[in-house]
Order: structure tokens, then C-alpha cells, then sequence
């Protein structure tokens, strides 16, 4: 009798649950920080912005490139990255054109073209109408098929291949999905030229099949009007779209499922500091695709790039020669628990904390939707948004981590009474998970793994032995 009263665990106020909620959080940090650091000096942290890996693969996109869909991230971190607000990309509304500097590489050349080489071009063409005419004289249909086929050649091999060849260098500067040679570019402006040319084609050999008088030459140079050809050059450059976002994000999702162990992330505000570029937030997310759209499932949790930040800051003392920390990044996961404008806050907060420990220039505003940079003689910081691939073992220890913290974070306070009493004793995992979902208890304690549930077993028994000392 006397061992069975000796083992009965007395149950806890409110008020001590509340502090036991506390202390949990506090000794899954302590255990954190000790696994991630051993408690000396932070090393050059892992995660940082790259855009390719060592085997070239790429494996991050700069939204700076779209700056329309770089807004939309904008506009959803101010309102805390809200629950069933996932960004859909569709092919071909999130595009970027020619750079400027391209396009003046380019505009050097079309001004080489010459009036000699279009006549040339021109007397081929008019050649084959009037050669096509006479051989299928009772075959219209056939000569305008074969006639089209040899001015496509001609404007081919005579116009444009000549042309792309000159301006194949600065165009390889420039990356694009669709654009993968300068093939793609070389079909483009073939059609284009081509095109207005079908009518003359076609009425011509209607004429010259009846022994009417045309002139097909002159017909001809008139749509090869040197002005009009350096016209329908620089305009098609001026228009095309050399990079869709819709094919980034595939090309990043293929190459996700080639590299073992990477996951998907959206990054948004990041750090520069000496010659790296950290993300300060970022969220796992997952790609969707359905048809030509792809909806990015992005997770509902705020994680903080805790070790790059406290690696800078760390770095920075020393080279200033003073101590301090920013309370604000301790907690390196912001949890929505459906009140996203608190998160929000949180997010706000810490960049205002950022701004004034390194004495920046500017404040990034989370309600500014517009790029934003802000600069001091060691760090710089913008609200650019970054999308990329990153080793997923980088958040076991996180992940962990927000197991043990559950009880402060996941569960009201009332609920600390069911967990107490299901999990204090040895029965197996299964057993209690059992006898929770018989009692109806939390729908959170319903849907544990039994690894979750060992790991917050454990976070109960550790505050309440505290609670007894």
C-alpha cells in the first residue's frame, strides 16, 4: 500500500502547468543548443543562397527576376503567410525579357544588315514563285507547298541564320527555359518574316498560273524593305520572353528529385555579410502541378535562419569589439496557430531588431510591397524572396526540437492534464495512443506518431520531475 501511494503522482494546478510549459520550452533550447553547437563558438552556417551546386544543377531562383510574382510573396508576408493563400504560378504570366545590355548587343548588329543582302534574298524568293508557277501550272496547292518551303529556306539560310550566328554570343550570356539555343531564337524570326509573305506567295502564283504579268520581285523587297526588316528585328527582342517562372520552378522540382535528401523552401528577407548571402526566414513548401498552373503549398510555420544570424552576429562583435545579442531570434520557429497577423509581428520585429543592432541605413517594412534594401558598413539585408532546394537533414535537429517544445506551443494548457496523465507511466507508446483516441482526447494527441509521441513523453517527464525537486 505504502509503495502504491509513494508512486501516485500528485496532479498540478494550472498555474504549475503553465510554468511546466515554460520550463519544457527552455530545456528543449538548452538541448538544442548544446547538439548544435556543443556550446563553443558557431561555425560558417550551411544555409545560404546558391543558385547552382557543385554539379552545376540549379538549385535556387532569385524572385528579383519576377518581380510581379516577388510581390505577391511581399504581399503574403505581411499578412503572416496566412493559411489557404498558396501562390499559383501559371505558364506564362511570370516571364522576364532581353536584358538592356543584350538588346544594345544586339541593336549593333541589326544596324549591320544591309539592303544588298535583303535584295539578294528577295530575287531568290521572287525566282522560286515564278520557277513553282510554271512546273505545277494545274497544281496550285502543290506549288504554294513546295514554294513556301523554299522561302522559308531562303529566309533561312540567306536572312536569318546569318544574323543569329552574329548575335549567338551575347544571347548565350543570357539563361532561358524554352530558349535552351539559338535555334528556338533563329524558328522565332524565321516565322516572323516569313508570315507577311504567304499572301504574295499565294496571289502570285494564282496570277502567273493564268499568264497574268506580276511583279513578284518588287512585291517581294517590298516586304523586305531594309527598314522594315531592322523594324521587325528589334521589335521582336524588345517582346521576348526569355524566362517563365513556370519553367523555373519545374526545372527546380525535377532537379529536387535528382539530388537525394533536398526539399523545397521558400526564402524570403535575406542577410549578406563578407561575401555570403543568408535567408532570414524560410518555409518548406511543396510544388503541386496541375495542368499549365503550379500552386505552391507553402508550410504554415515561419522557420529563422537562427545559426546564420547568430553566426553574424557573433562575427560582427568581434570585429566591433562588443557584446550583445538580439532577443527577438531565439525562438527559431514562428508558429501561426492560425493568427497570422501575430506572426506577422513577429516577423516585423525581428527585422526592426536586425536594423537596429547593425545599425543599418534603412527599416525593411513588411507593408512595402516594393523591393527593399537596407545597408551598414558590414551587413546589407533586402526583402528579396528567393526559391530554392537545400539539404532537408539541415532540420532534423529543428524538428526535434519543435516536438519537445509542443506542450508550450500546441496544446492549451487544460489539454497538459491529459498528456500528463496518459503518458507518466511505462505502458507502450501504442497502448497510450490507444487509450487517448478512446477517450476523445486533444485531436493533436489523437494524430501522434509514436516517435512523437516517446519524444514528448519524455518533455512531460523530465518538467515534472523538475516540478518535484
Amino acid at each position: 500500500m505504502a509503495k502504491n501511494q509513494a508512486t501516485e503522482k500528485p496532479a498540478l494546478s494550472a498555474g504549475s502547468l503553465d510554468g511546466m510549459s515554460n520550463f519544457v520550452g527552455e530545456v528543449a533550447t538548452y538541448f538544442m543548443d548544446f547538439l548544435e553547437t556543443n556550446f563553443h563558438k558557431r561555425r560558417l552556417p550551411k544555409r545560404s543562397i546558391s543558385y547552382k551546386n557543385a554539379s552545376n544543377y540549379t538549385v535556387g531562383i532569385n524572385l528579383r527576376k519576377y518581380e510581379t510574382f516577388a510581390q505577391v510573396i511581399r504581399k503574403l508576408a505581411n499578412k503572416g503567410f496566412p493559411i489557404n493563400e498558396d501562390p499559383r504560378i501559371r505558364r506564362g504570366k511570370y516571364t522576364t525579357s532581353v536584358p538592356s545590355t543584350v538588346i544594345e548587343q544586339i541593336n549593333k548588329q541589326v544596324k549591320q544588315v544591309t539592303a544588298e543582302e535583303l535584295h539578294r534574298t528577295a530575287s531568290a524568293i521572287a525566282e522560286s514563285i515564278s520557277k513553282n508557277a510554271e512546273a505545277y501550272q494545274d497544281e496550285i496547292d502543290i506549288a504554294e507547298t513546295v514554294c513556301l518551303d523554299e522561302v522559308t529556306a531562303e529566309i533561312r539560310e540567306k536572312l536569318v541564320d546569318p544574323f543569329v550566328e552574329k548575335i549567338e554570343k551575347p544571347l548565350g550570356r543570357v539563361s532561358a527555359i524554352g530558349l535552351d539555343s539559338a535555334f528556338a531564337v533563329a524558328e522565332g524570326l524565321v516565322e516572323i518574316f516569313v508570315e507577311p509573305l504567304r499572301d504574295i506567295v499565294r496571289e502570285s502564283l494564282a496570277s502567273l498560273s493564268t499568264g497574268g504579268a506580276v511583279a513578284v520581285e518588287r512585291q517581294v523587297a517590298s516586304v523586305l524593305d531594309l527598314k522594315s526588316v531592322q523594324e521587325s528585328l528589334r521589335t521582336f527582342f524588345d517582346e521576348l520572353s526569355i524566362n517563365d517562372l513556370f519553367f523555373d520552378v519545374q526545372e527546380l522540382v525535377n532537379n529536387k528529385q535528382l539530388l537525394e535528401g533536398q526539399e523545397l523552401y521558400l526564402y524570403f528577407c535575406d542577410i549578406r555579410f563578407e561575401k555570403s548571402k543568408y535567408p532570414i526566414f524560410y518555409l518548406p513548401l511543396t510544388v503541386k502541378a496541375s495542368g499549365e498552373t503550379l500552386e505552391l503549398d507553402i508550410d504554415t510555420n515561419i522557420y529563422l535562419n537562427k545559426k546564420a544570424l547568430e553566426y553574424i552576429i557573433q562575427e560582427f562583435n568581434r570585429q566591433t569589439e562588443r557584446n550583445g545579442r538580439i532577443a527577438s531570434i531565439s525562438e527559431r520557429i514562428l508558429y501561426t496557430d492560425g493568427d497570422s497577423e501575430h506572426v506577422r509581428d513577429n516577423v516585423q520585429e525581428i527585422l526592426n531588431d536586425l536594423h537596429d543592432y547593425f545599425q543599418l541605413q534603412d527599416q525593411i517594412d513588411l507593408e512595402t510591397h516594393t523591393a527593399q534594401i537596407s545597408k551598414s558598413s558590414y551587413v546589407t539585408i533586402t526583402n528579396s524572396g528567393h526559391l530554392c532546394v537545400f539539404d532537408k537533414s539541415d532540420e532534423a535537429l529543428v524538428n526535434d526540437y519543435e516536438c519537445i517544445d509542443w506542450p508550450r506551443h500546441k496544446y492549451r494548457i487544460q489539454d497538459m492534464d491529459v498528456i500528463l496523465t496518459k503518458m507518466l507511466d511505462n505502458s507502450p507508446p501504442r497502448f497510450i495512443l490507444d487509450v487517448i483516441r478512446e477517450d476523445n482526447g486533444p485531436r493533436e494527441l489523437r494524430e501522434l506518431s509514436e516517435r512523437e509521441l516517446r519524444i514528448l513523453r519524455y518533455a512531460c517527464r523530465v518538467a515534472v520531475d523538475i516540478e518535484e525537486i
